[in-house]
């Protein structure tokens, strides 16, 4: 963990939150920008301590492995939720969404990581 990966990890995120936004509005459902939403708010804020510690401490290292498992996690989600049974990635995409309760689940997690990584270091 470096703050080179936390910071391109910031960045991409940032592109990724717009795309989630518009994912969001084609599907009229409010799932992934919430969770793009928290994730590019845990970066900040491990960017933050980093400037304060001049370093990371153990929670920050706990809270971006947390944040990369959450990664990998979501990634067969959006397929199993977005796209067509069957299709290939890059695939037939689906507008009706179901079966969302792993995505929900997901974000509260990241929502929970979330207002605990506010409180001591």
């Amino acid at each position: 963990m470096t703050i080179e990966s936390v910071t391109g990890m910031n960045r991409r995120l940032a592109a990724i939150e717009a795309y989630s936004d518009t994912i969001d509005r084609a599907t009229h459902t409010n799932l992934l920008n919430p969770i793009a939403n928290n994730m590019l708010e845990i970066t900040k804020d491990l960017e933050k301590s980093y400037k304060e510690h001049n370093g990371f401490t153990e929670t920050d290292r706990a809270n971006y492995s947390a944040l990369k498992n959450a990664s990998t996690a979501l990634i067969p989600l959006i397929y199993k939720i977005y796209y067509t049974a069957g299709s290939e990635e890059g695939g037939k995409a689906s507008l009706t969404i179901k079966q969302y309760e792993g995505i929900v689940e997901l974000n509260r997690s990241l929502s929970e990581q979330l207002s605990g990584s506010s409180g001591p270091r």
